[in-house]
């Protein structure tokens, strides 16, 4: 499915199964996706600002650029994601899992991961001032150029980082 430079304002597309749908630069503000599948999908540039996305499956997604400030992704999955520039301020993702995902110049500004699991991720230049990650797992994770300067919350002591790079 290739739906490049589509508007889809506020769409309802819970459960949706989409794996490897192409989506370059569509935009989906405040849409809803809760339980949706993304497996392997090519979603560069995507607007999900807003977005519900509760639950959702996006293993080894394409996401570099896309803009999900503000988007809910509690308990979402999102191993070996590609979010490389992503805007994912003030974004949702408490029980969420990015084991391996690439995350390098994201912005996670005032975004909440409490009780995240981001084991082997890769943040290099990422910004994560404000950001929330009371009992988040980093263990493995890259965090050169001083990814968790400014995160902050309750709790926020208890974050696991091992061998971080």
């Amino acid at each position: 499915m290739a739906l490049a430079d589509a508007a889809l304002p506020g769409m309802a597309l819970a459960g949706a199964a989409l794996a490897e749908a192409a989506l370059p630069d569509a935009a989906l503000p405040g849409g809803a996706l809760p339980g949706a599948t993304l497996a392997d999908a090519a979603l560069p540039g995507m607007a999900l600002a807003g977005a519900a996305l509760a639950e959702a499956a996006l293993p080894g997604s394409a996401l570099p650029g896309a803009t999900l400030a503000g988007a809910t992704l509690a308990g979402a999955a999102l191993p070996d994601a590609a979010l490389a520039g992503a805007a994912l301020a003030d974004a949702a993702l408490p029980d969420s899992a990015l084991p391996g995902s690439a995350l390098p110049g994201a912005t996670l500004a005032d975004a909440a991961l409490p009780d995240s699991a981001l084991p082997g991720a890769a943040l290099p230049g990422g910004a994560l001032p404000g950001t929330a990650l009371a009992g988040a797992a980093l263990p493995e994770a890259a965090l050169a150029g001083g990814a968790l300067a400014g995160a902050v919350g309750a709790g926020a002591g208890q974050v696991q980082v091992v061998a971080a790079s």
